[in-house]
């Protein structure tokens, strides 16, 4: 079930439970059944105030999308942080009117909950901070759905992000998920934030074919941006000699392309292996 068919459901399923609230509100109750008034009161101005919530949401990201051009079937950070918060402004309600209408006093309760509060709020630490930083990248411009990032051991595009944690995609097509914290605390390479990507790639060379160096940088400026589009003008292609031994030479190629991404480096280097292999034969 997509995204918008789900609240579709809820905002009927809020109107269904308001009607029926509201009619039973009508009612006249016995005496004893106060308290079953009084909770009929808090149902009906939850699903009030769930609506109000549901609807503002919605007006948020259909003029987000309209902004900005987008279609109705599309979603990223922003809408989907929109429908996070809408969901935690509405638990966060049905908690506050269970205290008000039922007249509890907060610090009464907690105080009456003793050491289980205590170890509650620690054994729900972790989550909480999850949430929070999860707000964070939602509403944040440093990542992005469809961003190429690598954070740790792991790489890939981010499919989606929760309050809890971060989907990503890996090159090998593994699913991982990365609780949001972590994304954080950690230093994460983004390369779909930066218009240009540079690839490096380093080899050696025999003493034997020292004298063809220059044959081989122009060989291979001419062959890898026929190849790869992607790849920026020779001007800003590099072919640069790291150390001369008595044996052999260090090489490195510094290779700037646009539309960068994990499998095309993949790519792109075992063309070039390939290719100086074929050169040296």
């Amino acid at each position: 079930m997509s995204l918008r068919h789900f609240k579709k459901n809820s905002l009927f399923s809020g109107l269904f439970f308001l009607i029926v609230f509201s009619l039973l509100s009508l009612l006249e109750f016995p005496p004893d059944m106060k308290g079953f008034e009084t909770l009929v009161s808090m149902f009906i101005a939850f699903f009030a105030l769930y609506i109000v919530v549901d609807v503002f949401a919605t007006i948020i990201s259909t003029s987000y999308r309209r902004l900005y051009s987008l279609p109705k079937e599309h979603f990223d950070n922003f809408t989907i942080g929109v429908t996070t918060a809408s969901v935690l402004i509405k638990a966060a309600s049905l908690i506050f009117l269970i205290f008000f209408f039922f007249e509890i006093d907060v610090l009464f309760f907690i105080t009456s909950l003793g050491l289980f509060s205590v170890a509650l709020a620690w054994l729900l630490k972790d989550y909480v901070n999850n949430i929070i930083d999860g707000l964070i990248i939602l509403f944040s411009e440093n990542l992005k759905i469809n961003d190429y990032i690598i954070v740790d051991d792991y790489k890939g595009v981010i499919n989606h992000i929760t309050l809890l944690e971060t989907e990503l995609r890996t090159d090998e097509g593994d699913i991982v998920h990365i609780p949001n914290t972590l994304l954080l605390e950690k230093p994460v390479v983004n390369f779909s934030r930066g218009r240009v990507k540079t690839i490096s790639y380093h080899f050696e060379l025999e003493k034997k074919y020292f004298s063809k160096v220059e044959k081989l940088e122009k060989f291979l400026k001419d062959c890898i941006p026929s190849n790869f589009p992607e790849v920026m003008t020779r001007e800003r292609f590099y072919f640069k000699i790291d150390e001369i031994k008595s044996d052999k030479m260090n090489v490195s190629l510094q290779i700037p392309v646009g539309k960068y991404n994990f499998d095309l480096e993949e790519k792109i280097k075992k063309f070039i292996s390939l290719k100086i292999l074929n050169f040296i034969k």
